[in-house]
């Protein structure tokens, strides 16, 4: 962080990778036990989320350039409400979440959208991308809840448009979202209106006599 440091204070903006911050937390709950503080938050000591704190908010906009942070957690047993886990979603702006049953399924990037989250979507895209993204998201989110009766296969198609719409829309973002890995952002943002129209066509079918 003190290189970036330097190189912001250059007027110069810098893209810094941390990996990682679970590393980080064990190395100061080491330090912080050695020195008599009581493991207390769950294996770690209270001085970890202050310490935690002050390294991150040393990252981002300055008078003369910017730091952005991209760091890592390791999240023991996809366990997102493990201590350092927790700790973070209150101190980063966002956070991508990788699932491991996503990887195994053979799709990557492995981003689980739903438990992924950016607090500066809305000022960093333009009105029609944040309605393309909160679209994508309603339609993962019907998919997901019904889930349990699809992959049951006691789901009958025509039950539900809005479910059918999002098991329409799963096929087509699965494939979107496992081969467009070096796209622009408008062709993905095109992508992924494509999926959506795709969804919509099956709507259109249900609701005809």
């Amino acid at each position: 962080m003190r290189v970036a440091e330097h190189f912001r204070d250059r007027g110069m903006h810098v893209l810094l990778f941390v990996d990682s911050l679970t590393r980080f937390s064990e190395a100061q709950r080491e330090v912080a036990v050695s020195a008599g503080e009581f493991p207390s938050l769950r294996g770690f000591p209270p001085s970890t989320p202050s310490q935690m704190t002050a390294l991150l908010e040393r990252a981002g906009p300055s008078d003369t350039g910017a730091i952005t942070a991209v760091c890592t957690v390791l999240v023991a047993a996809s366990d997102m409400h493990e201590p350092v886990a927790d700790m973070l979603r209150g101190i980063l702006d966002g956070h991508v979440l990788l699932d491991r049953k996503i990887a195994d399924q053979g799709r990557f990037p492995a981003v689980n959208v739903l438990q992924s989250v950016s607090r500066c979507l809305p000022d960093l895209a333009e009105p029609k991308e944040v309605e393309t993204i909160a679209q994508a998201r309603r339609l993962i989110a019907t998919y997901d809840a019904a889930s349990g009766l699809i992959e049951s296969g006691l789901y009958a198609s025509g039950s539900d448009v809005d479910v059918d719409r999002a098991i329409a829309f799963r096929k087509a973002f699965i494939e979107f979202s496992t081969i467009r890995a070096n796209c622009e952002l408008p062709e993905s943002f095109e992508a992924l209106r494509l999926c959506i129209r795709r969804s919509e066509s099956t709507k259109e079918a249900r609701s005809r006599p």
